[in-house]
């Protein structure tokens, strides 16, 4: 009783304080029943085993779970289920050592449609992995996988080379303002804090750089997700508007045409001006290549979030593989 009457009066403080929405938030994420998260392997075999390649697209049915918190995932089809509307940080990494030359590639699909792809393709690799980490917003019963692209293959073991990860950063609140007696609506509240955007709007290849200035501003066209409106997608800055642990990921990628050119895929991840963590691959032999970074960070309000590029450095894209995401953790101000 005592618990309940606590959670009764930091309503009605809430209600009447300017941090009601946020707060509000805070306060159903408290309950067991408002979490959503789940992390998933290709396998759990002793040995190293081949999954694919298939003559058309499939789903990957990931059969080693870490964890399945709310039940969203199911094993059998390798679709999960969202059980409520929210904004979900998403994740997968796919590897193959094929000893000879190799193809994984795999798209992650909301719906059936495309949100963001790992793809990695060469003729002179015989081992190779990529990630890429996306913040979606989504409604309860969408359905989210991942699928192998016809003709490539993934690797996996007992250490779990392929995952996929997801889990809800923010609930769709509904606004009392904005009719919940007339039927509940799930618009985000506009405290949270969340983007993900990939390099290009549309499916033509084409490349950003290389420049000869150091540390050129990579302007991100395509949102997935602006909670908030914090990214400006004219100057490619993130402001952030709470001071707070935000995490931030960044996923490069290149093409270089043909096995033997020279790849230089590199990006730097920036607050203020000042490069906080680097992703890069320079290779003479790889025609494609990734790289991921993913850190935590406490900012300020005001501070300037950017992804940069280094002189002679260049991304080239044709389908969302070049992406950058953020998210607010925790409020600290």
């Amino acid at each position: 009783k005592r618990t309940k009457d606590c959670y009764i009066r930091r309503i009605v403080y809430i209600l009447g304080s300017d941090r009601f929405l946020i707060s509000l938030s805070y306060f159903f994420s408290a309950f067991p029943g408002s979490r959503s998260a789940f992390s998933i392997a290709l396998n759990n075999n002793s040995a190293m085993v081949s999954y694919g390649p298939f003559s058309s697209d499939s789903i990957i049915k990931y059969k080693h779970v870490f964890i399945n918190l709310g039940d969203g995932y199911n094993v059998e089809t390798g679709i999960f289920t969202v059980p409520r509307s929210g904004v979900y940080s998403l994740s997968v990494t796919v590897y193959s050592s094929a000893r000879v030359t190799l193809s994984n590639c795999v798209t992650l699909q909301v719906n059936g449609e495309n949100v963001a792809e790992a793809i990695e393709r060469s003729g002179q690799d015989l081992e190779d992995s990529t990630s890429v980490v996306v913040a979606v917003q989504l409604n309860a019963g969408d359905q989210l996988s991942a699928r192998l692209l016809q003709g490539c293959s993934l690797s996996d073991d007992i250490n779990h080379y392929n995952t996929f990860t997801g889990f809800l950063v923010t609930l769709g609140v509904c606004v009392f303002a904005q009719g919940c007696l007339g039927g509940p609506r799930t618009d985000p509240i506009t405290s949270r804090v969340a983007f993900s955007f990939s390099l290009f709007s549309d499916e033509n290849f084409k490349c950003y750089g290389p420049f000869s200035e150091m540390n050129k501003i990579v302007i991100y066209k395509n949102a997935f997700l602006n909670l908030g409106g914090a990214y400006n997608m004219n100057t490619g800055v993130f402001t952030v508007p709470f001071s707070g642990v935000y995490s931030l990921a960044v996923t490069i990628f290149s093409d270089a045409g043909s096995p033997g050119n020279m790849l230089a895929a590199c990006a730097n991840l920036q607050v203020n001006n000042k490069v906080m963590a680097r992703a890069k691959e320079f290779n003479t032999n790889d025609q494609e290549d990734s790289a991921t970074i993913v850190v935590a960070m406490h900012l300020k309000v005001g501070d300037m979030v950017t992804v940069t590029l280094s002189s002679g450095c260049y991304l080239c894209d044709e389908s969302y593989y070049n992406t950058f995401s953020g998210f607010l953790l925790y409020v600290t101000e």
